[in-house]
């Protein structure tokens, strides 16, 4: 068998000027500086994978085995870092379990400064194939299946049940350290760099011996992010913020009370009350009263099975529609005949008329179902039998010839129909909220925007601020200013005050489930309101009133670019700003938006106030409605079209 041959490869040594470097599949050493591509004469370089805290990670072909492997390289040459990347090595390489990397005993080795300017500590792992859970749950916009998660869950506690019963504790714990092997589908616990060996009791720790200081914002503990000594539990409180924020598709920063760190989540997700309370255990700040072992928590969580999850409108009439036409003629027939037995017992009178409801209703079924499957599927069959005697027979008999003989029907029915119903609740609850989450946006940004613009309005007008604005652009911009027909350049307070509240008022209300990054949104936002002035300020000497559009587009994208939306977030400002525009357009199209706005005097009045905030309260409450159709009806109609 020929050996594979890579064709393209990588010079990774840190002195390479072009590091690194690609270089021709049969190069054995760098065409630049002449350093050997191949590393121990069995390891190939093909491309970088990425960087992470003190290393980088490549993707490797080991001559040896003819596989892929996955290399790891320290970046720092510190003594602590070179001992936590050794303890790294030392722990992946006496572990064998399906649920860590796997690393031969000679994984780890050190290249001396030859050719480079400072020595390689590299270690040589398993390469997995698969998806971490933090790309797996970009796809569920409100959270994974509660199924699914406490599968992982459970998962997730054997391997860390492997890591305590040796003493180690891995204090990264996380979406992104948890992959699902492809092959398997069964999780993979990744990066153990911040991984240690427990401490035993007998031996004090001083602060000078204290924990080295490694911790991931909103999944580390309080004890590891003050860089105290962590127990197991620190990787408890880490997995119970990770299946929060799977539960619910939020991260654990973002549900977190500012005040007390408690998380609020249980509002946001159907999940079982057991399982719940499991997770706001694991999740205490005090360590003392999280579960001390995994085999605790496992026992808990088999003795508390979830909720049962109800298949959706398409799911049960898919339900319904099984086995064809002979299934609906069994399931109109079986309840017409009990509804006739419960008249006979009340009103003999109606036997006859339900026995003639049961052959209509059974003849209906059949038919509707014929149209919609394939011919070759049906087989001449009478109508119902008339009587009672012979209906109730020939119930029984298609009854025992069934492969659902077992199930009773009529409970089969209830549940679907049962189904049906609380799935078009869930769908209308769901319709609610967005409706009242996008209200609730449009109002609350139409107020953030007033109170900026009226803010703006005192401190560009009323304060030495605006004058010194003012002489800012005239002396830097004049050919700007010279024959535009804006009143003052004080005006680019106002409108950068207004986009700057805007912005922090629709990421305080976080309704679009966004990151509440207030310092980016505020900046994009009024940088977007000032570049609107800007296309204002440039475009309206020769455009006029329809100089508007544009303004409000360019302002828009900007803001709702910067609100920290999770996904699909350029879409969003493409939807949001060319809607809003559009709507602007056909205001002034319909001569329903004033232009007194684009006159107004050097020393406007408190009337023209009136004016600014109309303006921007009406850019923020339209691109608000426009931002929530885009979320809760478009994003989701697309996707579900792909699938």
């Amino acid at each position: 068998m020929v050996p594979y041959q890579p064709s393209v490869t990588l010079c990774i040594n840190p002195s390479d000027p072009q590091h690194p470097h690609v270089q021709a599949g049969g190069n054995k050493f760098c065409t630049t500086c002449g350093a050997a591509i191949a590393l121990r004469e069995r390891y190939i370089p093909l491309k970088k994978l990425g960087t992470g805290g003190f290393s980088v990670i490549y993707s490797i072909w080991d001559l040896q085995t003819q596989t892929e492997r996955v290399l790891k390289i320290l970046l720092e040459n510190g003594a602590k870092a070179r001992q936590l990347f050794q303890q790294e090595a030392a722990i992946l390489t006496s572990l064998n379990h399906p649920g860590v990397p796997r690393v031969e005993p000679d994984g780890y080795f050190h290249i001396p400064a030859s050719n480079s300017k400072r020595d390689l500590f590299c270690l040589v792992m398993e390469k997995i194939d698969g998806q971490t859970l933090e790309a797996i749950l970009d796809k569920y916009d409100r959270g994974c299946p509660e199924e699914m998660v406490r599968d992982w869950f459970g998962q997730a506690l054997e391997i860390l049940q492997v890591l305590h019963s040796r003493q180690i504790i891995h204090r990264d714990l996380k979406p992104s350290n948890l992959m699902l092997r492809q092959e398997t589908n069964r999780l993979v616990l990744i990066d153990f760099g911040g991984a240690k060996k427990r401490r035993s009791r007998q031996h004090s720790v001083s602060a000078a011996e204290s924990s080295t200081r490694l911790y991931s914002p909103g999944y580390s503990p309080p004890e590891q992010s003050s860089g105290r000594d962590v127990e197991p539990a620190a990787d408890f409180y880490a997995l119970g913020r990770t299946t929060i924020e799977l539960l619910t598709g939020q991260p654990p920063s973002e549900l977190e009370d500012p005040v007390t760190k408690e998380l609020s989540w249980r509002h946001l997700v159907q999940v079982s009350s057991s399982f719940a309370d499991l997770l706001d255990e694991l999740v205490q700040e005090d360590a003392r009263l999280r579960p001390t072992s995994a085999t605790a928590i496992e026992q808990r969580l088999l003795q508390n099975p979830p909720i049962e999850t109800q298949p959706s409108v398409y799911q049960a009439i898919h339900q319904l529609s099984l086995n064809g036409w002979k299934r609906s003629q069994l399931i109109a027939t079986y309840l017409t005949h009990r509804l006739a037995q419960i008249s006979k017992q009340r009103s003999p009178q109606l036997v006859n008329q339900m026995h003639q409801i049961a052959a209509r209703t059974t003849n209906l079924f059949a038919e509707t179902i014929r149209k919609q499957s394939p011919p070759s599927t049906f087989q001449t069959h009478n109508t119902a039998p008339q009587g009672s005697h012979t209906l109730r027979q020939a119930t029984q008999r298609r009854l025992s010839t069934s492969r659902f003989a077992s199930i009773p029907f009529v409970t089969k029915i209830g549940r679907s129909l049962t189904n049906i119903t609380r799935s078009l609740w869930q769908l209308t609850t769901q319709v609610g909220h967005a409706g009242i989450d996008t209200i609730r946006a449009i109002v609350w940004s139409a107020i953030a925007a007033v109170v900026g613009t009226s803010i703006g309005f005192i401190f560009g007008y009323f304060s030495p601020l605006g004058i010194a604005v003012n002489s800012f652009l005239v002396e830097y911009l004049p050919q700007l200013m010279t024959d535009s027909q804006i009143a003052t350049e004080a005006e680019s307070i106002v409108f950068a005050s207004a986009g700057l509240f805007t912005a922090l008022g629709l990421t305080a209300l976080g309704v679009f489930d966004q990151r509440r990054r207030y310092f980016i949104s505020a900046l994009l936002g009024a940088s977007g309101y000032v570049l609107g002035w800007l296309c204002w300020t440039l475009i309206t000497p020769y455009m006029g009133i329809w100089s508007l559009p544009a303004t409000v587009c360019v302002a828009i994208a900007f803001l709702v670019s910067g609100l920290g939306l999770r996904r699909h977030r350029f879409f969003h400002a493409t939807v949001a700003a060319v809607s809003t525009a559009i709507v602007f357009t056909i205001l002034v199209r319909l001569n329903l938006f004033p232009a007194l706005i684009f006159h107004l005097s050097p020393q406007p009045s408190w009337f023209e106030l009136q004016l600014y905030a109309t303006f921007f309260g009406a850019i923020a409450a339209i691109s608000s409605c426009c931002l929530g159709i885009s979320h809760y009806i478009l994003i989701p109609c697309w996707r579900w079209l792909q699938r």
